[in-house]
């Protein structure tokens, strides 16, 4: 998300930077932890014009037929702090790429192929970056774009 804003055109600050500023300021240190009427004493705290905020809703292989992942995010920007970007999206990718074999076969090459990304380390990694391509196509342009 850092590169994609950086690429939007906004300044963001680094994920360790605004953990260690939620953390020692706020108390925050966990997902969930910030509600809406938090986002103008937080966005003061850290010196920023704008705070985003997110949550993963689903990151899994779904009955061995289809990867999902599922956010949504939400931009809060200005004197008001009111929501002034929102994005909910799903992104589902084939989980078995043995799609068109007989369905013992789809299970089969499914439980093989779930066994061998988790264990490479890159669990729905395809799905992720349909998810973020997705979302890519809709977030505004920052301020630095125009300026």
């Amino acid at each position: 998300m850092v590169a994609l804003l950086k690429n939007r055109g906004y300044a963001p600050l680094m994920i360790d930077q605004t953990d260690r500023m939620l953390a020692n300021q706020f108390g925050i240190s966990l997902g969930g932890q910030i509600s809406d009427v938090d986002i103008p004493k937080i966005a003061a705290g850290l010196g920023v014009d704008a705070v985003m905020t997110g949550r993963l809703k689903s990151f899994d292989a779904i009955l061995l037929s289809y990867n999902e992942v599922s956010a949504s995010f939400t931009m809060f920007t200005g004197d008001d702090w009111q929501p002034k970007w929102t994005y909910d999206g799903v992104a589902n990718a084939p989980f078995s790429p043995l799609r068109n074999e007989a369905f013992s076969t789809q299970i089969i090459g499914g439980l093989i192929s779930n066994v061998l990304e988790r264990s490479m380390g890159a669990p729905l990694q395809d799905t992720v970056a349909k998810y973020y391509h997705q979302l890519q196509r809709t977030l505004p342009a920052g301020w630095d774009t125009f300026h």
